[in-house]
């Protein structure tokens, strides 16, 4: 269970890191690094290079002691002086302070060995002249320890001598680092710079020189989609999403304008040869139904049958004109507030006797609180109308159909599905064309009447089927939509 959260956090973080704010956020961050960086650096390094110059105050005054003590040395023996050995004793105990006080600085700049054989000379070196000075030099016979306290004296000389140069020697070091380093974070920041500007060249600036290209395939009326790259960031990649879903809705609303203006050419062309066909079929009807009154008598049973036929065919070549001129007719719509779990209501009260006589089982799911709609309630009846003597049709040997609506995005959405014989794949691009039928006395004009009457209420209708396993005709209407009126 703990893991799942962990998983989320990392989704959510790679995702942050893969967009532009993540990036911008990285570049801010490692720049505030960097400046905090080279504060650090150059406080710590004037820091260090204070106490240094400090540390060398403190040995050239150690050296200049040392040089005391070896001048009393020399008045000690030159010229026997008595108070000479108690002067270089307050300079040896300086000395000693500062070994004691400065032995870790003295330590890492003549290394221990070095600093423990120092201390060790200065004590010979006490001693000695202690010894010295409580003998009568007069008397003594101590060429020897003479030679030997001279020679500590100036072992001591020069290893302070050496102290005062590491000092310095350290001091030259640390000032010709910091005068590197202000080069060293010039270069840093222009080879960050440069990093910055091809990372925004690569993964913003030539995403969008691609995207800037590719739109200009819209121009041409090519609305294939945009492929994503392969690493781009979450901005360029929402994007392309956006303009995808885009081009998808463009190539609808292009196939949607083309069957728009199909349909208009196709509603004039129609309307004249209805008209022209009309008073012809109505002649035709109406001298076969007069020889039938006048002469029926005299007819055989057979002669009987070829006038009933052409009546019948008279009629039925009627109702198709009638059709046409409905398809063709401009109509002019009755706006008003519609109920649309009424309206569907009254649908199933006149088309339930063929639900029950077709054997087909029937389940309605209609919430109460659906959203009124603004439209012709009686062009919408017939929508309902069509829908579902084609799903009649479509279940010979019966089936279920199934009718819901919902709120859907400012939409309500009406889906009508069947369990019938299915419409093939190949056909389904075409069945709202005006005259595609596959039925054997199909007009079909029914689903192309209705994609017009939705259209006019400013909805879509769509469309999915699977052979031998049924078809599915999903509606969408605006809740709010004033109905273009045509006269």
């Amino acid at each position: 269970m703990g893991e799942e959260p962990e998983k989320g956090k990392l989704s959510h973080f790679y995702k942050w890191w893969r967009s532009l704010r993540g990036w911008v956020a990285a570049i801010f961050g490692f720049y505030f690094i960097l400046l905090w960086g080279a504060v650090f650096v150059h406080y710590w390094n004037i820091n260090t290079i204070i106490n240094d110059f400090l540390f060398l105050q403190k040995c050239e005054e150690f050296v200049s002691n040392v040089l005391e003590i070896r001048r009393y040395e020399k008045n000690f023996f030159l010229y026997h002086e008595k108070e000479s050995y108690p002067n270089a004793s307050v300079y040896l105990q300086k000395v000693n302070s500062y070994l004691i006080a400065y032995q870790r600085q003295i330590k890492k700049l003549i290394g221990l060995q070095a600093y423990l054989q120092f201390t060790t000379q200065i004590r010979e070196y006490e001693k000695l002249f202690s010894n010295l000075y409580h003998q009568n030099y007069a008397q003594a016979k101590g060429e020897v320890l003479e030679n030997k306290l001279r020679q500590l004296g100036r072992d001591i000389v020069n290893t302070s001598i050496l102290i005062d140069n590491q000092v310095k020697k350290k001091i030259q070091k640390e000032l010709n680092v910091w005068k590197h380093i202000p080069v060293i974070f010039t270069c840093v920041i222009i080879l960050s710079i440069g990093l910055l500007f091809y990372l925004i060249v690569r993964r913003v600036i030539a995403p969008l020189n691609f995207i800037q290209n590719s739109t200009q395939q819209i121009v041409k009326g090519n609305f294939a989609l945009f492929p994503k790259p392969k690493e781009s960031l979450e901005e360029i990649s929402t994007l392309i999403d956006a303009l995808n879903r885009m081009m998808q809705e463009l190539e609808l609303r292009k196939e949607q304008l083309i069957q728009a203006r199909k349909m208009a050419s196709l509603g004039t062309f129609t309307a004249g040869i209805a008209h022209e066909l009309n008073n012809p079929l109505n002649n035709i009807y109406i001298t076969a139904e007069m020889f039938l009154e006048e002469y029926g008598n005299q007819l055989t049973s057979e002669q009987r049958e070829y006038i009933e036929d052409i009546l019948q065919q008279a009629q039925r070549a009627s109702d198709i004109v009638a059709n046409l001129l409905d398809f063709s007719r401009a109509k002019r719509y009755r706006i008003g507030e519609v109920d649309i779990k009424e309206t569907i209501n009254n649908v199933i009260k006149v088309t339930q006797n063929q639900i029950k006589l077709n054997n087909i089982s029937l389940k309605i799911d209609l919430p109460d609180n659906l959203p009124k709609l603004q439209g012709d309630p009686n062009s919408l009846r017939q929508v309902f109308i069509n829908l579902i003597e084609n799903a009649i049709q479509a279940m010979p040997h019966g089936g279920s159909l199934k009718i819901t609506a919902q709120g859907e995005d400012g939409y309500l959405r009406i889906d009508v599905s069947d369990t019938g014989m299915g419409i093939p794949k190949e056909y389904l691009s075409r069945i709202f064309e005006p005259f595609f039928t596959t039925k054997e006395k199909g007009t079909g004009l029914g689903l192309a009447v209705t994609y017009g009457i939705i259209k006019q209420h400013g909805g879509t209708i769509k469309v999915k089927s699977e052979l031998n396993k049924g078809t599915t005709f999903t509606i969408l209407l605006p809740v709010k939509h004033d109905v273009a009126r045509k006269t």
